[in-house]
């Protein structure tokens, strides 16, 4: 006997039957109901992060980073200047001592004048510094500025070829005549004692120039730059 008929295929169904027997339609489910429910069971997966989305993430995470890096190097920039604007740099692991540097606290005082002969006159290294490149020399000065790099850091100095030393003075050397002219030297050793305005003694050998600003004029100033490998004070 039948008691009613398929909300999809209208065949008839009994009492007792819970599901059409022609399309298997369960009897208290619509035809909508049902294709809802099949098209569920082909999508119904995980869902998952589009790729490209996820590149897109990835890059901007990326650009993040890099200008943190950038801030970050620009701040150490700043941080790492002295008193003079000379930048001071991480010291070079194994940094070699000067070439020309021989143990010249160990010499006695005829030994350093024989193997660093006395400077002349300091206008020579001003005006002709290619000549002057490479001797030894000694020469009395006065400080006026005295700079030591910070520890495992050093200064850059050089225009030609960069060297690297731990402690920077510009001294005011006076010539024959009375003028007096600025020599930059670059140091390793202890400058402990020293100060400003102190009066030194300076071994050392004329390697190079070092640029020290511009003139009212706009051009460049350079000092003659001489690696000592004793700086003293005078003895009386």
């Amino acid at each position: 006997m039948s008691e009613g008929q398929c909300l999809r295929c209208s065949a008839p169904l009994r009492a007792q039957d819970r599901f059409c027997a022609v399309c298997g339609l369960h009897r208290l489910v619509s035809p909508k109901m049902a294709e809802n429910t099949e098209s569920r069971q082909l999508t119904d997966e995980p869902l998952t992060s589009s790729p490209v989305r996820r590149t897109s993430r990835v890059g901007k995470m990326a650009a993040i980073a890099f200008i943190i890096l950038v801030i970050a190097g620009v701040i150490s920039a700043i941080v790492d200047k002295d008193d003079s604007g000379r930048g001071v740099a991480p010291a070079t692991s194994g940094k070699t001592v000067a070439a020309s540097q021989a143990p010249t606290a160990t010499l006695t005082s005829a030994q350093r004048d024989q193997m660093y002969p006395p400077l002349p006159d300091v206008r020579e290294l001003v005006t002709r510094p290619g000549e002057s490149f490479g001797k030894r020399m000694q020469f009395t000065g006065e400080i006026m500025t005295l700079q030591v790099a910070p520890a495992n850091r050093i200064y850059k100095v050089g225009n030609q070829k960069t060297r690297e030393v731990e402690t920077i003075i510009y001294v005011r050397v006076t010539s024959p005549v009375g003028s007096t002219e600025t020599v930059l030297i670059g140091y390793d050793g202890s400058t402990s004692g020293m100060f400003e305005n102190s009066k030194i003694v300076v071994y050392g050998t004329m390697v190079d120039t070092d640029s020290n600003g511009e003139n009212a004029f706009g051009h460049e100033v350079t000092v003659p730059l001489v690696i000592a490998d004793l700086v003293t004070e005078p003895t009386i």
